[in-house]
């Protein structure tokens, strides 16, 4: 076991003594800069003259985790492997089993194939160190990830750090989980895999039996991780964001506030597993009595006799694939997964994967009130069944926010804007809503400055194409750059404007998806998975602001409401729903 710092953590010492608590942070901090310097001067020269001479390739370098994170080859195939090669932009592209084939033969020479010098190291060098550093550098690394203005070599970079992590040793597992079992290990499992079948930045899965004969999973949280994020959530956001806004004026005119409470409250939600194991059993119970999820998304039930705050022991599952490595795949198998569809999705998409978890992202946000902040390709897998058939296993409910009545009207007021009516003034009522509950500060703003960049916003969604003397509107969601990080961005921008801390996950959950839909469709448009849910959640919503009002038709006073959607451009695309 590593001695550290962060042994000397006391709960109630944190929370009760000024003094003790800086003078934990000082020795952290130097703790850190030690990790840093042996990693900058020593670890990462090591790896990188190590994966390079050409003895010494095909020996496990020192460090083994770290090495394929300087290497000068890719650990695994992109999924847009074939867009320049093949005129095929990624796998729900592919129509035959050739397709696919060659696809794959494209991804195994592109993964052979060294990248550029410059940015392996820079971009290798920043995601070891940040994984050197420990978990809560690693979730803001993530967010960095997110942000338009890193560098597209660095955001590629730094959402690789999802999977592969330095897992603990066996001996430091087994301790964990004897604490948290309050038992012998022998008394409840038959046997455990001490080898992780995932390691992450929280925690690590493996693979056990119960005595009753059941395979499950166990997710065993990261040893001192409670004192890692309390303590380094303070070092990024009090120190090093500090310094950023003193010496950066790009950050200085940011108010980072809503993500820097969101990320500590996050953080904190995100650490206690038996709050995540209750999500995740709400989730299951949701998905198993739908219809259509329960064909289509797959969630692991939760044995609650072996559940703590540190520990999940969950159902096993067996025959998945991440989705970032269906490249990896059998080509017979793939083609079977490219060409699966169900009957309750449109014939021309065949991979469900993707449009089934879409939409399903879609009924959470906007129906259920519920974001999952992580719908990253490293939290969703493709499991083929028994019986042929295909379903999404969806994992890690840890980053769950479920959403006030008046975040759940926002973000309906927010895609009804977009989606149907494509208003500004609808979309700037949804951005300047939290700040009008201070008149004052309301006052402040500059509304012009929020209508300009509202207005801006949806002249770059709407892609506008003349077919037959008509005008087509088609509206895209583009996720990271656009829809979610850029308007964030300059609204965030204007001064006094008050935006709610929970906003940053809608953001994070609809960048992620952005990411997955392209990566999985190369034509992927939102609109069809998330218009459905409009509907029913702004019939919702007016229904309930009718009650107490003398409505006699229901139906008709809805249809006037809705009025503008019978203008020509939305009617275009409606009609293709």
């Amino acid at each position: 076991m590593k001695v550290s710092v962060l042994a000397l953590y006391h709960p109630a010492l944190w929370n009760f003594s000024y003094t003790y608590r800086t003078v934990l942070i000082f020795l952290r901090s130097a703790e850190l800069i030690f990790i840093a310097v042996r990693f900058l001067f020593l670890r990462a020269p090591l790896l990188i003259v190590w994966t390079r001479l050409p003895g010494l390739r095909n020996i496990r370098p020192p460090y083994g985790d770290l090495g394929p994170v300087l290497s000068p080859t890719r650990d695994r195939a992109g999924l847009l492997a074939g867009e320049a090669l093949l005129g095929v932009k990624s796998l729900g592209d592919c129509r035959t089993r050739e397709d696919v084939l060659a696809m794959q033969e494209v991804a195994r020479a592109q993964k052979g194939k060294a990248r550029p010098t410059m940015k392996t190291l820079v971009g290798g060098v920043l995601r070891g160190l940040i994984i050197q550093l420990g978990s809560t550098f690693i979730k803001f690394g993530q967010i960095l990830s997110m942000r338009p203005e890193t560098p597209p070599f660095l955001r590629e970079e730094l959402q690789l750090m999802q999977d592969r992590l330095p897992p603990m040793s066996p001996k430091e597992t087994r301790r964990c989980l004897q604490r948290e079992l309050d038992k012998p290990v022998e008394e409840v499992f038959e046997y455990v895999d001490w080898t992780p079948i995932a390691s992450a930045s929280l925690a690590q899965v493996h693979r056990a039996k119960l005595r009753g004969g059941e395979e499950v999973a166990l997710k065993i949280q990261r040893v001192h991780l409670r004192a890692m994020t309390k303590i380094d959530s303070v070092i990024i956001v009090d120190i090093v964001v500090g310094l950023a806004r003193l010496i950066l004026p790009l950050v200085r005119r940011v108010d980072v506030s809503v993500f820097t409470s969101s990320f500590r409250k996050s953080l904190t939600r995100e650490i206690d597993f038996f709050l995540e194991a209750r999500t995740q059993e709400k989730f299951y119970n949701l998905v198993h009595e739908h219809p259509i999820y329960s064909q289509t998304i797959k969630i692991a039930h939760v044995h609650w006799e072996y559940t703590t705050s540190k520990l999940i022991t969950m159902e096993l599952m067996k025959g998945y694939v991440r989705v970032d490595r269906l490249l990896e795949m059998d080509t017979d198998r793939l083609h079977r997964l490219v060409m699966y569809k169900i009957p309750e999705y449109p014939e021309d998409r065949s991979i469900h994967l993707f449009w089934s978890t879409a939409a399903f992202w879609g009924e959470m946000i906007l129906n259920w009130g519920l974001i999952h902040g992580d719908p990253h390709l490293g939290n969703l897998y493709a499991m083929e069944q028994e019986d042929g058939t295909w379903k999404a296993f969806v994992c890690d409910f840890g980053m769950i926010e479920e959403l006030p009545q008046e975040g759940l009207d926002w973000a309906v007021d927010l895609f009804a804007g977009l989606l149907y009516y494509h208003d500004a003034e609808m979309l700037v009522d949804a951005f300047t809503r939290f700040t009008k509950d201070d008149p004052k500060r309301m006052a402040k703003v500059d509304m012009d400055q929020v209508r300009g960049v509202v207005t801006n916003w949806l002249e770059r969604r709407a892609v506008r194409e003349d077919a037959n003397s008509e005008v087509t509107l088609r509206l895209r969601w583009q996720g990271t750059t656009t829809l979610t990080a850029e308007i964030m961005y300059e609204l965030l921008q204007i001064p006094y404007l008050r935006l709610p801390d929970w906003l940053w996950l809608v953001i994070k959950s609809l960048a992620y998806l952005e990411e997955l839909g392209l990566t999985l469709w190369g034509n992927y448009d939102a609109t069809d998975m998330f218009m459905p849910h409009v509907k029913v959640a702004l019939r919702q919503k007016i229904v309930r602001e009718l009650q107490g009002i003398n409505v006699t038709n229901v139906d008709d006073y809805i249809e006037g409401l809705t009025a503008p959607l019978r203008r020509p451009d939305v009617a275009q695309l409606m009609t293709k729903m």
